[in-house]
Protein backbone atom coordinates (compact mmCIF):
# COMPACT_ATOMS: atom_id res chain seq x y z
CA UNK A 1 0.00 0.00 0.00
CA UNK A 2 1.44 3.16 -1.01
CA UNK A 3 0.11 6.57 0.58
CA UNK A 4 0.83 9.68 -0.55
CA UNK A 5 0.61 12.73 1.98
CA UNK A 6 1.21 15.97 -0.21
CA UNK A 7 0.74 19.58 1.26
CA UNK A 8 0.00 22.24 -0.95
CA UNK A 9 2.28 24.46 -1.37
CA UNK A 10 0.19 26.52 -3.35
CA UNK A 11 2.00 30.44 -3.56
CA UNK A 12 0.35 33.64 -5.28
CA UNK A 13 2.01 34.76 -8.25
CA UNK A 14 4.41 37.54 -6.34
CA UNK A 15 5.70 34.94 -3.51
CA UNK A 16 6.47 32.28 -6.34
CA UNK A 17 8.54 35.19 -8.72
CA UNK A 18 9.91 36.53 -5.70
CA UNK A 19 11.46 33.23 -4.89
CA UNK A 20 12.40 32.22 -8.78
CA UNK A 21 15.80 34.16 -8.43
CA UNK A 22 15.15 35.86 -11.89
CA UNK A 23 15.66 39.56 -12.52
CA UNK A 24 12.22 39.63 -14.70
CA UNK A 25 9.38 39.91 -12.24
CA UNK A 26 6.89 40.68 -14.85
CA UNK A 27 4.30 38.80 -15.75
CA UNK A 28 5.05 39.33 -19.57
CA UNK A 29 8.68 38.52 -18.78
CA UNK A 30 10.54 35.54 -20.41
CA UNK A 31 14.02 35.49 -18.19
CA UNK A 32 14.64 31.74 -20.09
CA UNK A 33 13.63 32.65 -23.41
CA UNK A 34 11.61 29.86 -23.82
CA UNK A 35 8.60 32.07 -25.32
CA UNK A 36 6.52 31.15 -22.73
CA UNK A 37 5.77 34.02 -20.44
CA UNK A 38 6.35 34.08 -16.73
CA UNK A 39 2.61 34.28 -15.51
CA UNK A 40 2.05 31.48 -18.04
CA UNK A 41 4.79 29.32 -16.13
CA UNK A 42 3.61 29.79 -12.89
CA UNK A 43 0.01 28.34 -14.15
CA UNK A 44 1.56 25.68 -15.65
CA UNK A 45 3.95 24.60 -12.41
CA UNK A 46 7.15 24.97 -14.56
CA UNK A 47 10.11 27.24 -13.86
CA UNK A 48 10.72 30.72 -14.88
CA UNK A 49 14.26 30.84 -14.83
CA UNK A 50 15.19 27.32 -16.65
CA UNK A 51 14.40 26.67 -19.81
CA UNK A 52 12.84 23.29 -20.58
CA UNK A 53 13.66 21.06 -23.60
CA UNK A 54 10.32 19.70 -23.75
CA UNK A 55 7.46 22.61 -23.65
CA UNK A 56 4.53 22.25 -21.23
CA UNK A 57 2.61 23.47 -23.74
CA UNK A 58 1.89 21.14 -27.03
CA UNK A 59 0.45 21.71 -30.22
CA UNK A 60 -0.68 19.98 -33.04
CA UNK A 61 -3.41 19.15 -35.46
CA UNK A 62 -4.61 17.01 -38.03
CA UNK A 63 -7.20 17.57 -41.46
CA UNK A 64 -10.16 18.42 -39.25
CA UNK A 65 -8.45 20.13 -35.82
CA UNK A 66 -5.91 21.76 -34.03
CA UNK A 67 -5.12 21.73 -30.57
CA UNK A 68 -3.33 22.03 -27.85
CA UNK A 69 -2.41 20.30 -24.59
CA UNK A 70 -1.13 21.55 -21.39
CA UNK A 71 -0.62 20.68 -17.61
CA UNK A 72 -2.03 23.47 -15.28
CA UNK A 73 -0.45 23.04 -11.50
CA UNK A 74 -3.53 22.34 -8.71
CA UNK A 75 -1.61 24.87 -6.60
CA UNK A 76 -2.81 27.92 -8.44
CA UNK A 77 -5.83 29.78 -7.65
CA UNK A 78 -5.03 33.19 -8.80
CA UNK A 79 -4.74 33.06 -11.82
CA UNK A 80 -7.01 32.41 -15.04
CA UNK A 81 -6.23 30.87 -17.88
CA UNK A 82 -8.09 30.67 -21.15
CA UNK A 83 -7.38 28.52 -24.19
CA UNK A 84 -8.32 31.22 -27.06
CA UNK A 85 -7.90 31.11 -31.33
CA UNK A 86 -7.59 33.34 -34.13
CA UNK A 87 -7.35 33.70 -37.89
CA UNK A 88 -5.03 36.25 -37.97
CA UNK A 89 -3.00 36.45 -34.62
CA UNK A 90 -4.20 40.67 -34.70
CA UNK A 91 -4.47 41.59 -30.74
CA UNK A 92 -8.32 42.15 -30.31
CA UNK A 93 -9.07 39.22 -32.81
CA UNK A 94 -8.53 36.59 -30.19
CA UNK A 95 -11.68 34.46 -29.05
CA UNK A 96 -12.89 31.43 -27.50
CA UNK A 97 -16.08 30.02 -28.74
CA UNK A 98 -15.69 26.57 -30.62
CA UNK A 99 -12.75 25.18 -28.55
CA UNK A 100 -13.71 22.37 -26.66
CA UNK A 101 -11.41 21.02 -23.41
CA UNK A 102 -10.49 17.30 -22.79
CA UNK A 103 -9.35 16.31 -19.23
CA UNK A 104 -6.14 13.97 -20.35
CA UNK A 105 -4.84 13.31 -16.40
CA UNK A 106 -5.86 14.17 -13.56
CA UNK A 107 -3.50 14.23 -10.94
CA UNK A 108 -3.23 15.41 -7.26
CA UNK A 109 -1.10 17.29 -8.09
CA UNK A 110 -2.04 18.66 -12.02
CA UNK A 111 -4.10 18.56 -14.52
CA UNK A 112 -3.65 17.85 -18.14
CA UNK A 113 -5.88 19.69 -20.31
CA UNK A 114 -6.46 19.34 -24.45
CA UNK A 115 -8.08 21.93 -26.30
CA UNK A 116 -9.11 21.76 -29.67
CA UNK A 117 -10.93 23.75 -32.49
CA UNK A 118 -12.37 22.48 -35.83
CA UNK A 119 -10.66 23.67 -39.22
CA UNK A 120 -13.60 25.06 -41.28
CA UNK A 121 -12.14 24.19 -44.89
CA UNK A 122 -13.13 27.63 -46.50
CA UNK A 123 -10.84 29.18 -43.59
CA UNK A 124 -8.39 27.21 -42.68
CA UNK A 125 -5.69 29.74 -41.22
CA UNK A 126 -6.65 28.95 -37.60
CA UNK A 127 -3.70 29.79 -34.72
CA UNK A 128 -4.14 29.43 -30.84
CA UNK A 129 -2.61 30.58 -27.95
CA UNK A 130 -3.00 30.33 -23.78
CA UNK A 131 -3.66 32.99 -22.09
CA UNK A 132 -2.87 33.81 -18.56
CA UNK A 133 -4.60 36.67 -16.29
CA UNK A 134 -4.29 37.84 -12.81
CA UNK A 135 -7.48 38.75 -11.15
CA UNK A 136 -8.75 42.57 -11.67
CA UNK A 137 -7.75 44.46 -8.51
CA UNK A 138 -10.64 46.47 -6.91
Amino acid sequence: IVIVVSESSALSYSEWIGSSGVSDLTVAGDPDGDFIPNLVEYALGSLPGHFDNLSPIVSDHDSDSIWITHTKSNDVKDVTMVVQWSSSLEEGSWQTDGVTHQIMADGVSSQTIRSSITIDPAHPAKFMRLHASLPELK
